[in-house]
This record gives C-alpha cells, sequence and structure tokens, in this order.
C-alpha cells in the first residue's frame, strides 16, 4: 500500500502570501488554506455566534429572603449634653404635673405609636439631691410572676423588680391605649425562645410590691419602628418568670422620642411631682432601646 511522503525537504507555496515555505511547516486554517504557521490565522469568533435564548424569568430552587426583626440598639449619650441616656422633662395633663424621661437618638426612625423596651440599664435615675427618683426597674418596666398562670389567664399578677413606683404607674395600660408585656420563656427541650407578648387594659397595685395587670389578651405583638411582627402563642408560664414592659412612643423634632410631650420614648409618666426639667439624669452605659420581643 502507498504511503505519502513526510516531505522533510520538500517545499510548498502559501495560499496567503504566495511565499515557498518548508512542507512541515505548513498549517491548515478554518477555511482550508494552507498557509505557513507564522501566517495562521484563528477564525473571527464573531462569525460564529453562540445562540442566545431569552432569560430566564424565576428560579427553579426559589426561597424568600427571612426578614429580620430588629433587635436593640446602644442609645447615645453625647447627644442631650448630660453624658447620660435619659433625662426628665415635666409636662401638665389639666391640674396634674407629668413627669417624663426622655431620650436623644439621632437615627432611630421611630414613628409614633410604636412599642419601646429599654434594657441594659446600670444605674437609677437622680435627682439634684442625689435620690433615685427612678429605679432602674421603673426604667426597664420589669417584674417577675407572682405565681403560675395558664394560656388563658386573663389577669396576671406581677412582682415589680428594682423600682420606686406603683404597677399602676409604670404599666400604664387603658382601654382606649392597652399596654404591652413580654413574658420571657425557653424552650427546655429544644433550647428555643417562647416568649410571649400580653396586651392589657387596667393594673390594680398594692403599693410598690406588687400588683396586676388586668384585661389581658394572650399571643399578641406589638409594632416596633412602623412593623408588627406575627402574633406569638400563648402559653403556660411559671412563678418567677420575667416579664417586661414597653412604652408607647411620641416622636418629635431634634432626634427625641417621648410621650406625651414631643420626644423620641417616655420611659415614665408619674403623676405630680415637683422635679424641674432636666434635673433627673441617668441610666449608665450601655442602655438599649428596642423592640418589646427581642427574641422574636
Amino acid at each position: 500500500m502507498a504511503t505519502y511522503s513526510k516531505g522533510s525537504r520538500a517545499l510548498m507555496i502559501s495560499m496567503r502570501s504566495g511565499a515557498a515555505f518548508p512542507y512541515t511547516e505548513m498549517v491548515q486554517e478554518w477555511t482550508g488554506a494552507w498557509v505557513h504557521n507564522s501566517e495562521f490565522e484563528v477564525k473571527q469568533p464573531q462569525l460564529t455566534p453562540r445562540p442566545v435564548s431569552a432569560d430566564a424569568q424565576a428560579l427553579e430552587h426559589a426561597y424568600p429572603a427571612r426578614t429580620e426583626f430588629p433587635v436593640q440598639d446602644f442609645i447615645s449619650v453625647t447627644e442631650n449634653g448630660f453624658g447620660t441616656p435619659f433625662f426628665n422633662s415635666t409636662s401638665f395633663s389639666g391640674q396634674q404635673q407629668l413627669a417624663n424621661i426622655q431620650v436623644v437618638q439621632p437615627g432611630h426612625n421611630l414613628i409614633t405609636g410604636d412599642s419601646v423596651r429599654f434594657q441594659a440599664v446600670k444605674t437609677v435615675m437622680q435627682g439634684g439631691g442625689l435620690n433615685p427618683v427612678y429605679g432602674i426597674g421603673d426604667i426597664e418596666q420589669s417584674a417577675i410572676l407572682t405565681n403560675d398562670i395558664t394560656a388563658t389567664s386573663t389577669t396576671i399578677n406581677i412582682t415589680p423588680q428594682n423600682n420606686n413606683y406603683s404597677v399602676s404607674t409604670n404599666f400604664p395600660g387603658t382601654v382606649a391605649s392597652p399596654g404591652f408585656v413580654v413574658i420571657e420563656k425557653v424552650n427546655a427541650t429544644t433550647g428555643r425562645f417562647e416568649n410571649e407578648v400580653i396586651s392589657y387594659t387596667g393594673t390594680t397595685s398594692n403599693g410598690t410590691t406588687a400588683g396586676s395587670l388586668t384585661g389581658c389578651v394572650r399571643g399578641t405583638s406589638t409594632v416596633f419602628r412602623g412593623f408588627t411582627p406575627p402574633p406569638t402563642t400563648a402559653n403556660i408560664h411559671l412563678a418567677g418568670a420575667k416579664l417586661n414592659g414597653s412604652r408607647p412612643v411620641t416622636v418629635g423634632t431634634d432626634n427625641l422620642f417621648t410621650p406625651p410631650i414631643t420626644s423620641f420614648a417616655a420611659l415614665a409618666k408619674v403623676g405630680a411631682w415637683a422635679v424641674s426639667d432636666e434635673e433627673v439624669i441617668g441610666g449608665g452605659l450601655q442602655c438599649t432601646y428596642g423592640p418589646l420581643n427581642d427574641r422574636a
């Protein structure tokens, strides 16, 4: 059978330049033309574009993003001129003088009607004579359950903690403007938070030692920064469980929040005591503010 010569001593004419080159140095282009390897040109990619179809409209395995509920933020201590998170102001409702604890917080993004909870308070708020005006429990609205409650209890007995004022003072809530509290609970088996938010429309008090929340609606939620999370689940809670309240917010100017006057958060609303504006300050570092249920 005949075979081809290797052409090691042969010449070949380039189909591009017409020049003669060693046969073994010749290559064939995509057009079929034989050229010297120094003249070789690859095929222009635009001559064979890839097919383009319509863009896909959806992912096959789409999963919606989780909406993160806000968490506690530190309160500034440099904006109000006192070097503390909280300071006092007063207003009048008819003939009654009302005391309000105010906060100045840049970028708080709160709106009127939000509910705010304060945590990590380190010190009491003191007046000019260094007498505690608001205890830590008054600011944080902290209490414990006095006795066990079922998932349907509508009256909840509580014992305030570290406070100077009564349950009725620290937990304002009426039929027209219900208050909100959260009972903290951790599932002993799963380790997951099972906090319950509860609304109430009234209170009873026994001095500063004990009292009750009445007209309770179980398994609710309350708004923060205009967002209302899904309702919590009514549950059984044991005596000694931690309970905290929240205050409604009236937003004013200059980064203030506090009801009932223009500011960012009224922590307390105490009847008839004669302390001049801004003479009561405190709270310590670093206090926080945020949603009532920060373990949603």
